[in-house]
């Protein structure tokens, strides 16, 4: 392989990875406008809890607890 090719195929490599980086990047931003527009929703619900304390109360319930197992 010439240096050329090689040169070609790691800036392709680079485009590519670029790439991926920039759809993560839009992908954050969209999962974190989505939670917001839930948070938002949420509290106009007078007693509506919000996802978040759910999943903590639910792996709380799952542990051992300070005793652990016998």
């Amino acid at each position: 392989m010439t240096k050329t090719q090689k040169q070609a195929r790691n800036e392709e490599r680079k485009a590519l990875k670029k790439q991926q980086k920039e759809m993560k990047k839009q992908e954050a931003a969209l999962n974190r406008e989505k939670y917001r527009e839930q948070e938002k929703t949420t509290t106009h619900n007078k007693g509506a809890r919000t996802a978040t304390p759910q999943r903590t109360a639910a792996k709380m319930a799952k542990s051992a607890g300070p005793g652990g197992k016998k």
